[in-house]
């Protein structure tokens, strides 16, 4: 047995080697342990080494430490962004061959994760090539990607870091009960993901995102000063209320949802990604409700005022559907075949939305059936403003600098009675 003291890192670190039988190392095998003490870490292994061909090592490891952001900057590999990776533990069999490494049956915890399964690593290449098959009840990935928060009061500008993605590459399965990051979540949900100088690709899909099946496909290229992101959803079957929520932060929409999204963008914040997102999005919804939005009191209120937001009209109005498609450019969505149905409301949508400032600007033109005839204002409706709030009225000219005025101009083209104007 050899006991030691040395710099690893410039740390000074404490270790511990144990071979039986040297005259066995290079037939049969061996018994070896190993034990490392070094400030970022712990290790004990309890094998049989043997150099018959190759270098050979099977037995029982474990590795801990306090930060695993503090090993990786130890071994000079520092990991930027994100606010998790701290406390870590590992439990498996080690099995190598060669430049081959496996831990099968490991337990891993990691932050507030816990996980299951095998990995390994070659060193076949300039940089390791990882892989892993892990099973995780349950994986919260808010911690570990920076600005990413659709409630926030704007998109973040903090710089993104993409040095992770760099020298390492990894292929990687994730069976995982229960996954979310901000308010999107999914259950039993697949993850598959490579990493591969410097590019990242994953596809996660379920059977219950968002209450329906889901599937989210994921590129990002992080080799270029302003690396590349590329993002599709699909969806079907899903609650409009959570896909809503978890990509705006609002709640104006209930029912079963149909969403085909496909955008790109990029930059340095996600801010930046915002502003420049190209693309396109299709929608069908069925059988919900507007909450918070009375469509026929807004209506009504728009006939005689300026309406400022939502709250002016509360209550909610049923739907029937709500279909449309928007093409996105720098951060940018436009829509002409919009359609709202229900409640005897007919309103067809037209318009854009500011992606980036949280914004809209739209057209509508509502319609109410009465006894067969569809009646409504004489002029569209604009809609206007963040997307939380924005006002609403008749599209009239300088209306909003004489509203006096333009609403007597409103009364002389024929306000129909069915809007509430006295």
């Amino acid at each position: 047995m050899h006991r030691s003291n040395c710099t690893l890192g410039g740390r000074l670190s404490g270790f511990t080697v144990y071979v039986r039988d040297l005259g066995r190392v290079a037939t049969t095998g061996s018994p070896f342990d190993l034990s490392i003490d070094a400030p970022p870490l712990a290790l004990s292994f309890n094998a049989r080494l043997s150099t018959a061909g190759t270098l050979n090592l099977a037995g029982p490891v474990t590795l801990s430490g306090k930060s695993l952001r503090d090993v990786a900057a130890w071994i000079g590999s520092p990991i930027e962004g994100g606010r998790g990776l701290g406390a870590f533990s590992i439990a498996a069999t080690l099995d190598s061959s060669g430049i081959d490494f496996a831990l099968r049956n490991a337990t891993i915890l990691l932050d507030d994760i816990a996980a299951t399964g095998d990995i390994g690593m070659t060193m076949n290449r300039l940089s390791p090539v990882v892989f892993a098959k892990l099973d995780v009840p349950e994986l919260a990935l808010g911690k570990y990607v920076d600005g990413v928060d659709p409630q926030a009061a704007d998109w973040s500008t903090a710089p993104l870091s993409y040095a992770g993605l760099r020298g390492l590459n990894a292929r990687m399965t994730l069976m995982v009960g229960k996954l979310s990051l901000g308010v999107i979540g999914a259950e039993a949900a697949a993850v598959e993901a490579s990493l591969a100088d410097g590019r990242l690709a994953a596809v996660i899909s379920s059977d219950s995102l968002a209450g329906g099946r889901g599937r989210i496909d994921l590129e990002l290229d992080g080799t270029s000063h302003a690396p590349l992101l590329s993002a599709r959803l699909v969806a079907n079957g899903t609650q409009a209320l959570s896909l809503l929520q978890s990509f705006t932060g609002h709640t104006w929409i209930t029912g079963t949802a149909t969403a085909n999204v496909s955008v790109s963008g990029f930059g340095t914040s996600v801010a930046a990604i915002v502003s420049t997102l190209k693309g396109t999005a299709t929608f069908d919804v069925r059988d919900g409700r507007l909450q918070g939005i009375d469509a026929r009191a807004l209506l009504a209120g728009v006939s005689q005022k300026i309406v400022e937001g939502w709250t002016e009209a509360d209550g909610n109005t049923p739907l029937s559907s709500l279909t449309g498609s928007f093409t996105i450019a720098d951060g940018i969505g436009e829509t002409s075949d919009m359609k709202v149905s229900g409640d005897g409301l007919t309103i067809p949508v037209t318009g854009r939305v500011d992606l980036l400032r949280r914004a809209v600007d739209l057209s509508a033109n509502p319609r109410l059936e009465s006894g067969g005839d569809a009646v409504g204002l004489p002029v569209p409706v604009i809609i206007k403003g963040p997307w939380g709030a924005p006002r609403l009225y008749p599209d009239v000219a300088d209306i909003l600098l004489k509203p006096a005025e333009a609403f007597a101009k409103l009364k002389a083209m024929g306000l129909p009675a069915q809007t509430g104007d006295n």
